[in-house]
């Protein structure tokens, strides 16, 4: 590879860090900047191939992307990314962050064709569904365009692993594409863009679960101690539990991640199934499961059991002891209203008792100055962060994932 290449792959890596941390950590300037405020890119004698991106980044305020028939749109409202086609969900910032990053330290490393008869074969003709590879990205700023670019095929590899790739990019409404290189891999899926992942809990959490099967039957499953198997409850003689059936549903909440996101308000929930997961520390997760177009969707609350933890925390540290810690008990309380895990629940995120309210919900007076476990507070802050993130969407379960919540009675018991 020949010197001025490899001294300008060297420095956009470091260009692409820096470009990252300015983009997540500082705030919005209000110096002038040229980029901002007449949409030209400052004059300047490097090498940078959207030179308008850098001095603007911490102002950029929507960033369009369009590939294959798909088209993502990003918008920073209140501080916040949002996937502006996806409803308004919230978007990933550090991915957003790299991809600014990328493009505003993307280097030009030589030119190449102008003729567009041969875009197509390096991937920088308009996008479309019948153009795989182009790619264009618009980053504007205050309504003002920063850069308009059609990003596309691969260029040669490098031998240095360190160094970041190069692939061929045309400034949207010029003729001269060219070789450069960038870290930037813009993807137009908005699903590319969202948090996916809407739970992650440790098995070793899980104390108790109910799940309604769509045979209308009530899976029951709990156990005494993290150390203990899950016990199928509600055995007619003569029955034997499915061990791994059991297993499974017990540790059924560890890892829900979406294949897709969408306003709950947008799909019937009628004939909705339940499930509800209880762990040591306090923390109920309910589930409201509907079918539609083939899909499992799930709405998702979180809920407090203040009765999970029944004594305080010691002032002093205490040595440990076989029931150190309560069992959940079968009666949970909801804002000091019965919970039946038995039951289909109906948590709201409401049932999150504020901190400030905490002492006025305690039901008995002589209870009103005893210190809440240090545990069950942080349960509290647990389930008020997952009820912010869940509130107001529906997440379609992966098929594996909406299989292991729909197995019938008889499918848990042994053969």
């Amino acid at each position: 590879m020949r010197t001025r290449t490899i001294i300008i792959l060297t420095g956009i890596t470091a260009l692409a860090i820096a470009g990252a941390m300015v983009v997540s950590t500082r705030p919005a300037s209000t110096s002038n900047n040229p980029a901002a405020t007449n949409g030209t890119a400052p004059t300047s004698d490097s090498n940078l191939f959207l030179p308008a991106i850098a001095p603007a980044a911490d102002r950029i305020d929507r960033i369009e992307i369009e590939s294959a028939g798909q088209r993502t749109v990003l918008v920073k409202r209140d501080e916040a990314w949002i996937v502006d086609n996806r409803a308004g969900y919230p978007a990933v910032m550090d991915r957003i962050a790299g991809l600014v990053a990328g493009l505003g330290s993307a280097a030009t490393i030589e030119p190449r064709t102008s003729q567009p008869d041969l875009y197509d074969r390096i991937g920088v003709g308009e996008p479309g569904p019948d153009q795989p590879v182009a790619t264009r990205v618009r980053i504007a700023a205050a309504d003002t365009p920063l850069a308009d670019v059609i990003l596309g095929a691969a260029g040669p590899a490098t031998s240095d692993p360190t160094l970041p790739p190069m692939r061929y990019a045309r400034r949207s409404g010029e003729d001269r594409a060219y070789l450069i290189a960038t870290t930037a891999a813009p993807q137009a899926d908005p699903m590319a863009w969202l948090n996916r992942i809407a739970l992650e809990i440790r098995p070793e959490r899980i104390a108790r679960v109910r799940i309604e099967t769509p045979d209308g039957a009530a899976i029951r499953v709990s156990r005494d101690t993290p150390a203990d198997t899950f016990a199928l409850a509600g055995l007619a003689e003569g029955e034997a539990p499915d061990a791994g059936a059991v297993a499974r549903a017990g540790n059924a909440l560890g890892f829900i991640s979406a294949d897709n996101i969408q306003p709950a308000a947008d799909l019937d929930w009628s004939n909705a199934r339940s499930a509800t997961f209880a762990t040591f520390d306090g923390l109920v997760i309910s589930f409201e499961l509907a079918e539609h177009e083939g899909v499992t969707w799930a709405k998702l609350a979180a809920a407090v059991d203040p009765a999970a933890l029944t004594e305080p925390e010691p002032a002093t540290p205490q040595p440990a002891t076989d029931d150190a810690r309560t069992p959940i008990p079968d009666q949970t309380t909801r804002a000091n209203e019965p919970l039946d895990i038995s039951a289909p629940p109906a948590v709201e995120p409401s049932d999150v008792v504020p901190p400030t309210d905490r002492m006025t919900q305690d039901p008995a007076p002589t209870e009103a100055n005893t210190p809440e476990p240090i545990e069950l507070a942080a349960t509290r802050d647990e389930a008020a962060r997952l009820n912010a993130q869940w509130q107001g969407w529906a997440y379609a379960l992966a098929e594996f994932k909406a299989r292991q919540l729909a197995l019938s009675r008889s499918e848990y018991l042994a053969k």
